[in-house]
């Protein structure tokens, strides 16, 4: 089965196999060379568990030939902000987690692959404003009202 991707590209899949490992093993292009953030094939990709969001795809034709939006994935879509859907065969899916039977066609978008690194640094900010200084902690809500 083919995997088409937008500007006639496309790459064979195995039955049952993701998206994402699909066009890891297809060498047939220096996909790093046409878009640096494609180290691996034409999906980029970092984690391949769905915590990253970066090998998010868009698509076209054959949504119904893959497997429906497992629970985790499912989540992480919302999570993102990609779409809020409980379809089970959405227009906008991982491709680390999304299983073909049979052919399909997607895009992937010019800022697929920023995505993931912006939640992972919006999270580093958020981890370091919840943390207490060290002169605040001890004490009292009534101590840290006068402060601030």
């Amino acid at each position: 089965m083919d995997c088409h991707l937008g500007k006639g590209a496309k790459y064979k899949l195995r039955q049952g196999q993701d998206l994402a490992w699909g066009a890891a093993e297809d060498q047939t292009r220096d996909w790093r060379a046409i878009d640096p953030r494609r180290s691996e094939g034409p999906i980029p990709v970092e984690c391949r568990s769905a915590s990253c969001g970066t090998c998010w795809v868009g698509v076209l034709g054959g949504a119904e030939k893959l497997a429906d939006v497992g629970a985790r994935e499912g989540k992480k879509i919302k999570e993102f902000g990609y779409i809020d859907t409980a379809e089970p065969k959405p227009l906008i899916r991982l491709a680390c987690q999304a299983q073909a039977q049979g052919a399909v066609s997607v895009v992937i978008p010019p800022w697929n692959g920023q995505f993931g690194k912006y939640l992972k640094s919006l999270k580093s900010e958020e981890a370091a404003a919840a943390e207490v200084s060290p002169d605040q902690k001890g004490q009292s809500a009534e101590q840290n009202h006068a402060v601030n």
